[in-house]
């Protein structure tokens, strides 16, 4: 039996990965992870508990199970270290692990080289790049000592991929527009955006493990579609009858909702700008006659169902280090306050963070964050919701039944939650403002 080790598995494109895997092969699965407890990493391992194991990854951990592993697949976390070369290092430890291991098939997973097409860098891109660069540097070696079976060269392949359709839905969400429509809000400028989806990726890497090389090269670079922010919001109104328009975000609104990170994001944005992806970069015929259902927006749109009146449930482990998405720290800390049952507390965080990055009132809360008080409020023993109580930074829990509740003289202390990221909720009987809170992106 193969077994495969997925490095950023709890990630968005590891966990399709995984669930692919799982799909189409009797591989089994091992995923290291800082927070192996968390509750994503616990529901990704609950999938198929027998065929994957999650781990806690440090160097030493890393070095065992890439040893014990057949084929790796590895899409590394630039956002968790902040750092071009950081990354880039990590990605030189894999893969130099893996070359002692004799590790069979190793894919690494990368991103275009913005400083080597157009001369201006993006450092989460150029960072995956330059380890796929070392890639090539060592087949040169490989071919200069006339190696016939030279690890890089015959056992590493790089999948160059895009951002994520997800992106559109799950971080860079549409805003309503007051009129029963929706408004996307992107940093583009007029340039395409080069775009893929999740699961076409995750069949692309599991085709490369399954026929090692052979579609006429070592590596191959994927991508779904390219399209403005008009073209964006047009097939949005066209396949889900929601009407939609694009506005441009300004480089300072960009900064103002991530600081960090705002002038990497708006130099990668420059870069679709200056470049065509893929116009230049990617092989359309090959990839459909690899691939005849590689989706479009438009596919994509169609397959996951996404409409106005049913947005999906938010991400919840990209991005970080961005201080966008909260750490699975931070999520754990309100959990003893919080209704009891693991759904219900996830579906009180996900109802305040889309309310957060919206502006609506928890009156208009999409059904699956719970409607009215369920998306904003909790009861004092952790049973339901209390109605018509407010929640927020200011949120004030009863914890009475942990602080003295029915003693003599004493009264339930009130526990405040400091809820991620800072904001003031709009009541039942309040009226939208003319301009809604400005919402946080993730890219």
């Amino acid at each position: 039996m193969t077994h495969v080790l997925v490095v950023g598995g709890t990630g968005a494109m590891g966990s399709h990965v995984i669930q692919h895997l799982l799909a189409t092969t009797d591989a089994t699965i091992t995923v290291p992870s800082r927070h192996p407890g968390s509750a994503h990493a616990t529901e990704l391992a609950a999938i198929a508990p027998d065929r994957v194991r999650l781990v806690r990854s440090d160097s030493a951990a890393l070095e065992v199970l890439i040893g014990q592993a057949d084929r790796v697949f590895a899409n590394t976390d630039f956002f968790a270290t902040g750092s071009a070369v950081g990354e880039y290092q990590q990605g030189l430890h894999l893969l130099a692990a893996a070359e002692r291991a004799g590790v069979e098939r190793f894919i690494w997973s990368s991103l275009d080289s913005a400083v080597s097409l157009t001369g201006h860098p993006v450092p989460h891109f150029d960072s995956k790049a330059a380890v796929a660069a070392h890639i090539d540097l060592m087949r040169s070696e490989e071919m200069l000592r006339k190696e016939t079976d030279g690890w890089y060269t015959d056992h590493v392949s790089v999948l160059t991929t895009a951002p994520y359709f997800e992106n559109l839905r799950d971080r860079l969400t549409p805003r309503p527009d007051g009129r029963g429509g929706l408004t996307f809000n992107l940093p583009l400028g007029t340039a395409h955006y080069p775009l893929v989806a999740l699961d076409d990726i995750a069949w692309f890497a599991c085709h490369m493990f399954d026929n090692w090389q052979s579609w006429g090269a070592r590596d191959l670079a994927v991508i779904g579609d390219s399209l403005t922010g008009d073209e964006i919001a047009a097939a949005f109104t066209q396949v889900t009858g929601t009407p939609s328009t694009y506005i441009p975000m300004s480089h300072d609104e960009l900064r103002a909702v991530v600081p960090d990170f705002s002038h990497d994001y708006a130099a990668m944005f420059q870069f679709f700008a200056n470049r065509d992806l893929y116009a230049r970069d990617r092989d359309i015929n090959l990839l459909c006659r690899l691939h005849p259902g590689l989706m479009t927006f438009k596919d994509w749109l169609h397959h996951t169902g996404w409409t106005h009146d049913h947005p999906p449930r938010q991400l919840r482990t990209q991005a970080r280090g961005t201080g966008l998405v909260a750490p699975d720290r931070d999520r754990r800390r309100p959990e003893p306050l919080l209704p009891k049952g693991t759904k219900a507390g996830r579906q009180l965080i996900d109802g305040i963070r889309f309310r957060v990055r919206t502006g609506v009132p928890r009156r208009d809360a999409p059904v699956e964050y719970g409607r009215g008080a369920r998306s904003t409020t909790c009861s004092t023993d952790g049973s339901g919701p209390v109605p018509g109580r407010r929640a927020g930074p200011e949120a004030q829990v009863d914890r009475g039944h942990h602080l003295g509740e029915g003693r003599p003289g004493t009264q339930p202390e009130k526990a405040r939650l400091q809820w991620w990221p800072p904001f003031r909720p709009h009541g039942a009987g309040d009226q939208l403002p003319q301009e809604t809170p400005r919402r946080r992106h993730s890219i």
